[in-house]
């Protein structure tokens, strides 16, 4: 046990102290001095080093791990999970059917929640069609059912794709005219091009940005903070922000300056819609920029992953040739890496199916051939 020059400002003790280090040592106690740990050891000899001004915490028979790094989510959509309406299934909400999803968002509506006042959109987060006992995802006429006059979203699990009703969907200005975008799709009616209102991936993001286009700053700060939050909650000592929109940065940028991050917070961008970038790797305020972020395609949960096979079980409206799809094209995608690679920045590759798998290994290996050099972006 190192001598310390001077006592802890905290030590812990009365549960076991799992350091996850190369020996996997396991301590009865752990002493804190300026934000580091300092000694590690029995608990009679870490106490001893305690003076009154110490803050002594026992543990309480519970165990002590190193704070969790996320290495994959989305700090900004976690809040917005937060402050909506919980869609989830058993057991984490009451989301197993859509009569159940009906009356949870009847509930929440009731409530009048912030976000609805902010945004005038109800917002519900979080079912999932495979756990649903309709097997299937909620359309427009099962919103509508909700409330014909008030726009609704709701958003699934993967957060790859959501529904709105028919008055979100002549908010948007979306009707059986309006084409599906590139990387993406609005599921139109058996009977006609009328959108049913599910919609996929870029479609799908459509719905939640205009959803969330009027939003306040304060809410969005809220979002962000509701967010990291929850993550510091679970354990979690650094939050990552994957894909940050522009709009994202500005906030995480303005808490950052307020000093109001709970939790360190590494941001992303999506590179498509950046010009320049300046990462770096040291936190100011518990914030930083790590790199850039790539999509190439969507989510296996709904079925929109770009596979080389198809489904076993397609989506409802595909048939049996349905591999999914990519949300950009292989040049978009090479010229992405190679771009990240030239600047020497990180890039994070979002790519679930084994064809978009194989397009990154494309764009990486035309990469390296072109930048040997390259360095953060490996």
């Amino acid at each position: 046990m190192p001598a310390l020059q001077a006592a802890p400002d905290t030590v812990f003790f009365g549960g076991p102290i799992i350091t996850l280090d190369g020996d996997d040592r396991v301590a009865e106690a752990l002493a804190i001095r300026d934000g580091r740990v300092a000694a590690l050891g029995s608990a009679p000899d870490i106490l001893a080093l305690a003076d009154a001004n110490t803050r002594r915490i026992d543990l309480a028979g519970a165990a002590l791990l190193p704070g969790f790094f996320d290495s994959h989510s989305h700090a900004n959509f976690i809040g917005l999970q937060a402050l909506s309406a919980n869609l989830l299934p058993a057991p984490d909400g009451t989301g197993n059917s859509i009569g159940a999803l009906q009356a949870i968002l009847r509930k929440y509506l009731a409530g009048e929640p912030r976000l609805l006042e902010d945004t005038g959109w109800l917002i519900g987060f979080g079912y999932d069609d495979s756990q649903l006992l309709e097997q299937r995802h909620p359309t427009r006429h099962d919103l509508d059912a909700v409330s014909a006059e008030v726009p609704i979203l709701v958003i699934h699990q993967s957060g790859h794709l959501g529904a709105v009703n028919s008055a979100g969907l002549r908010a948007i200005g979306i009707d059986a005219a309006t084409p599906d975008p590139d990387g993406g799709a609005f599921r139109r009616e058996d009977d006609s091009a009328e959108p049913n209102g599910v919609a996929e991936e870029y479609a799908f993001f459509r719905l939640i940005f205009s959803a969330l286009a009027g939003a306040s700053d304060s809410l969005k700060d809220d979002m962000l903070l509701a967010g990291t939050r929850a993550m510091a909650s679970f354990g979690y000592t650094t939050a990552q922000e994957g894909r940050a929109s522009p709009d994202t940065l500005a906030v995480a940028e303005r808490l950052a300056a307020r000093d109001l991050l709970p939790i360190d917070l590494v941001a992303y961008p999506d590179i498509l819609t950046v010009d320049t970038l300046a990462p770096t790797g040291e936190y100011h305020n518990r914030y930083r920029v790590g790199g850039v972020k790539l999509t190439i395609d969507g989510s296996p949960q709904g079925k929109t992953a770009w596979l080389t096979e198809p489904y076993h079980v397609p989506p409802a409206g595909q048939g049996p040739d349905y591999r999914g799809y990519p949300a950009i094209d292989a040049a978009t995608s090479r010229d992405a890496v190679l771009r990240a690679f030239a600047q020497g920045w990180q890039i994070l590759v979002h790519a679930n199916g084994d064809a978009a798998i194989d397009a990154l290994l494309e764009a990486v290996r035309a990469a390296r051939a072109a930048h040997p050099g390259a360095r953060h972006a490996r």
